[in-house]
């Protein structure tokens, strides 16, 4: 047992090849999708999962009543033989077994309480006397490799692994748990033995008992037991500080025709365990819910995600997600539906997701918020569920929260809590004050430069000499590293030619300190010629200079066929007359006044409106976002055509109470 997870963890620490996934599109959302070839029907999810971790753990938990003998086949410690901890253990009725997960590695026994200390004795010894025969090395490479095959087999855990691989993409949390089989044929015992000093460290480590224990007496054993941990903080406590996750928004797909089911996950960057915002996400997933067809329900379930796909029968199965991370998260859907189903369970799916951002009910919020604590304490149903929830938190937050403190923070999350949050997380847009280390990029067409403000730090100096491990610490959090300044230009890029394809003039995006402004050519204002001039001006000519050259050109370069006139810029938002605080545009979008084309408008001026009532709708990404009456009164003025583009904070109309 202990030889094969600690090949499993050994191998995760050499780098995989970049080429990890067969085709990878880059994308300005935070989406990953794949159909991998998979059995044609899995077994759908039938539960809301809100921590993917602990259910992965539960279902894990499970195999302790029929331990797979090989977790048990490894050379032994110094004080013991294989053989002799397998009838150690089985002379004790108990249960030895070890899992991991992409941040934690977890060896559990399950004993009579007689037999406590002598299952901490065996414990101790596996952690810290294991040997490793290189012959024995050779057979569980083996035995890895067909765990593997098992594995692929699993649908939901490849799609899963696909969207890690194409969301963090480039660093540690984008690798799989088993890692790649090159790394599994290369493993040698030199490398388990370097592992093991590595991370097999005191302060990495915690010792959990829960049941018919008393705290005092595991506390002295564990003492007298767990003597040859390293107790240095220096030796990999820091690895997620030193390679942070970033998050690229991209696209994996993997096409199968012979499949009869096609699975997917889109997902969005989450909370890391320690986020402020985690429990609101917490609360978010369960606002979407979950839905399986053979379950039956969904056309009288609280959400609404689940009642669309109830009623349309567009899915087999869907559930939300929220995974947590030390340092990062995912937040999204995965779904299992026919193929000609896909487009309709998509816009579906983001439109459900998006709406959190700008129309919340406190109705749904607080069911939510019950399903989200009657969740949390059915899954504590057992010691084993308990000591992997006290491992964990002791692990991410240093200390167990209460149950009292931690449903008193699911209360405190109402409906502006889940607009700002879904703001955050799905839309981009951070509260004020917020600060990033990313740089300020101007964009003009194709052209991209970067514009580093003065208080920032340099993002590439190769001339400069090596800084010290101290400088080094303080400018990591600091400096972009290069595969995100990468991924950020091929998203300017993406955002680039979105403009030039669409009637948008000028796109302006701000998020921290980031200022991203996209215009056309024909939006850039030429400056007025000293003298007449009959030629036209070269059409790829985009703007005047900010500063006059030093020599200037003899004479413009003659343009053998005019280019067509530049379409007049839309007209601005007009300006309120009324003292009455008008209602702002949450996002960037296409004004429209009435539903569909020929239809009467929402509104005009003069009507009463009540609040919750859809005033308009702002297209965004091919998405239709109904804005409603943030209050009841008259609508007095309109201050967008229709059918006109608009961006964030743009006043739409004005309501008189």
């Amino acid at each position: 047992m202990a030889l094969k997870h600690l090949l499993a963890l050994a191998r995760r620490s050499h780098r995989p090849p970049l080429s990890a996934v067969s085709a990878v599109r880059s994308s300005s959302t935070a989406v990953a999708s794949s159909s991998p070839s998979t059995p044609p029907s899995p077994p759908p999810p039938d539960a809301m999962i809100y921590d993917r971790l602990a259910e992965s753990v539960k279902s894990k938990l499970k195999q302790l009543e029929n331990p797979d003998p090989r977790a048990h086949d490894f050379q032994g410690t110094e004080r013991r033989s294989a053989r002799d901890l397998e009838e150690e253990i089985e002379n004790m009725g108990g249960h030895l077994n070890a899992y991991t997960s992409r941040e934690q590695t977890t060896y559990y026994a399950k004993v009579m309480d007689k037999d406590v200390n002598k299952a901490l004795d065996i414990l101790a010894d596996i952690l810290q006397n294991s040997k490793f025969d290189e012959n024995r090395i050779s057979r569980e490479r083996d035995v890895i490799l067909r765990e593997m095959e098992e594995v692929e087999g699993q649908t939901e855990e490849v799609i899963f692994d696909h969207l890690h691989a194409t969301a963090f993409q480039y660093t540690p949390l984008g690798r799989t748990i088993l890692g790649p089989a090159k790394n599994i044929r290369s493993i040698t015992r030199d490398h388990l033995q370097g592992y093991i000093q590595t991370h097999y460290t005191a302060p990495r480590m915690v010792i959990v008992a829960s049941g018919a224990v008393k705290h005092e007496e595991v506390v002295e054993q564990v003492k007298k037991l767990f003597t040859k941990l390293s107790a240095d903080p220096t030796t990999a406590s820091q690895l997620v500080a030193k390679e942070p996750a970033f998050f690229t928004g991209s696209e994996v797909r993997i096409i199968d025709d012979d499949i009869p089911l096609a699975q997917f996950a889109v997902a969005f960057e989450g909370a890391s365990w320690t986020d402020p915002d985690s429990i609101a996400l917490m609360v978010m997933q369960a606002m979407l819910g979950s839905w399986n067809k053979n379950t039956g329900g969904g056309k009288h379930m609280g959400s609404e995600l689940a009642q669309r796909v109830g009623i349309n029968e567009i899915a087999e199965s869907m559930m939300a997600f929220n995974t947590n991370y030390k340092d990062t998260g995912l937040f999204g859907v995965y779904a299992v539906a026919k193929a000609d189903c896909l487009d309709d369970l998509a816009w579906a799916i983001m439109y459900e997701t998006t709406k959190l951002s700008y129309r919340v009910s406190e109705a749904d919020v607080t069911r939510a918020r019950n399903q989200l604590k009657s969740s949390l304490l059915l899954h504590i149903d057992g010691t084993s569920p308990v000591a992997e929830d006290i491992g964990r938190q002791l692990l991410t937050y240093g200390r167990r929260i209460p149950f009292a403190e931690l449903f008193a923070r699911i209360d405190a999350v109402d409906a502006s809590s889940i607009k700002r949050v879904a703001n955050r997380f799905i839309h981009d847009k951070w509260p004020d004050g917020k600060q990033s280390p990313v740089t300020k990029v101007h964009a003009q067409l194709n052209e991209v430069v970067a514009k580093k403000p003065s208080n920032s730090a340099p993002v590439l100096d190769t001339n400069s000499e090596f800084p010290s491990s101290e400088e080094k610490d303080e400018a990591a959090e600091n400096i972009p590293g290069a595969s995100s300044i990468l991924a950020f230009m091929a998203q300017v890029s993406d955002l680039v030619k979105l403009v030039d394809s669409r009637d948008i003039t000028e796109l302006q995006l701000k998020q921290l300190d980031c200022e991203l402004i996209i215009r056309k050519q024909e939006a850039l204002q030429l400056p007025p010629p000293t003298v007449p001039v009959i030629a036209m001006q070269p059409h790829y000519q985009q703007a005047a200079p900010a500063s006059p050259p030093a020599a200037a050109p003899a004479s413009a370069p003659p343009c053998s066929t005019p280019p067509a006139s530049a379409p007049a810029l839309p007209s601005p938002a007009k300006t309120s007359t009324s003292s009455h605080p008008s209602l702002k545009c949450p996002m960037a979008g296409t004004f429209y006044r009435s539903p569909a084309p020929g239809e009467a408008p929402f509104v005009k001026v003069g009507d009463k409106v009540q609040k919750g009532q859809v005033v308009c709708i702002i297209e965004a990404m091919k998405l239709m976002n109904e804005i409603e009456a943030d209050q009841s009164g008259t609508i007095v003025e309109i201050l967008v055509e229709d059918r006109k583009p608009v961006s964030v904070d743009t006043p739409l109309l004005v309501i008189a109470p």
